[in-house]
C-alpha cells in the first residue's frame, strides 16, 4: 500500500518483479538496454495471462522474464497476481543476483 506499512502482508509475484527490477536497474549497468530488448521482444505475449499484468508492473514483469529471474508458473501462464512464498522470494533473489 501506499500508505501503510506491513512486512507480513503477502506479496504477489508482479510486486516482487517490480522490487527486484528497481533494484537492478540502481546494479546492473544494461539494465535500460535490457528492459528494451524485453519490450521488443514482447516477451509477456506467449502467455495467456499476460492481459491482466497491472500496468504499473508490466516493464518489471518484462524485465524479471527476459532476464529468467522470474518464469512462468506453466508454460504459458506467469500468474502475476499469485503470492509468492518465503522460499520463491529467495530463489527468485538468487536468479538475480547469479546474472
Amino acid at each position: 500500500s501506499e500508505t501503510e506499512f506491513n512486512p507480513k502482508a503477502p506479496i504477489t509475484r508482479e510486486q516482487i518483479c517490480t522490487m527486484l527490477a528497481r533494484i537492478s536497474s540502481k546494479l546492473d549497468a544494461s539494465y535500460a538496454d535490457k528492459l528494451a530488448l524485453a519490450n521488443a521482444a514482447n516477451v509477456l505475449g506467449g502467455y495467456v495471462d499476460s492481459w491482466c499484468v497491472s500496468d504499473w508492473a508490466k516493464d518489471s514483469v518484462s524485465y524479471c522474464v527476459y532476464t529468467d529471474t522470474m518464469k512462468g508458473v506453466s508454460a504459458n501462464e506467469l500468474a502475476p497476481y499469485a503470492n509468492v512464498s518465503v522460499e520463491q522470494a529467495m530463489i527468485l533473489c538468487g536468479r538475480m543476483t547469479s546474472k
